[in-house]
């Protein structure tokens, strides 16, 4: 977080409140046990659990969502395609481009969804906005 531009982080946290606001409440899930914790040690490595968690398992989820939307989208896409240039060949080429506008649109905000619904979605973007 450190190569971070702070306008970018600012910019990224007022188009996404929601998910920041979710970010820092699963910071604050798991962190506050830790204030229990006297010895440093302890502490320490539970902290770096934590953030491990956060840091690299679910921003690795949240990849792994948007590649495995991307494939299917694809796949989605040339199957629509086939189904549009059939449909032009008979004439009935307008419900079917609304239809298939339809059907694509759907799982894109459902996906959309889920994805921004994972608490490392906040830090997901700051770091893909700082590369």
């Amino acid at each position: 977080m450190q190569d971070v531009d702070i306008s970018a982080l600012m910019n990224i946290r007022m188009n996404y409140g929601e998910e920041f606001q979710n970010f820092r409440l699963h910071l604050d899930k798991q962190f506050k046990d830790l204030r229990l914790i006297k010895d440093p040690e302890e502490l320490k490595l539970k902290a770096e659990n934590a953030l491990h968690e956060i840091a690299e398992v679910q921003t690795h989820a949240i990849k792994q969502k948007i590649s495995q939307f991307r494939k299917t989208q694809l796949l989605d896409a040339v199957v629509l395609l086939g189904s549009l240039f059939t449909s032009i060949h008979t004439g009935e080429w307008g419900i079917a481009a609304a239809v298939a506008a339809a059907r694509g649109y759907k799982p894109f905000i459902d996906a959309s969804s889920q994805v921004r619904q994972n608490p490392a979605f906040f830090l997901w973007e700051v770091l893909r906005s700082s590369k």
